[in-house]
């Protein structure tokens, strides 16, 4: 199915961190876009994101996520 992601911005500042955060989201996107895999491991892949320091549920110094939700179409 497709993978739509749906950001909810607080507010964020466009530099270099943002742009790096956005490439490495974007790559994370397309490389399951056309895998079958199920919703838990998805989330799974999406954690280990996180904890590599890509993805931050808050981020400080004027970029600040409210929230981070991957959501498939089928």
């Amino acid at each position: 199915g497709n993978i739509k992601c749906d950001f909810n911005f607080i507010r964020y500042i466009d530099d270099l961190t943002y742009q790096f955060t956005s490439i490495k989201l974007k790559d994370f996107i397309d490389s399951y876009y056309n895998i079958d895999i199920d919703d838990d491991k998805l989330n799974e892949k999406l954690k280990e994101l996180v904890k590599e320091g890509f993805l931050l549920p808050v981020i400080f110094g004027g970029r600040v996520w409210n929230s981070f939700l991957i959501k498939r179409y089928s």
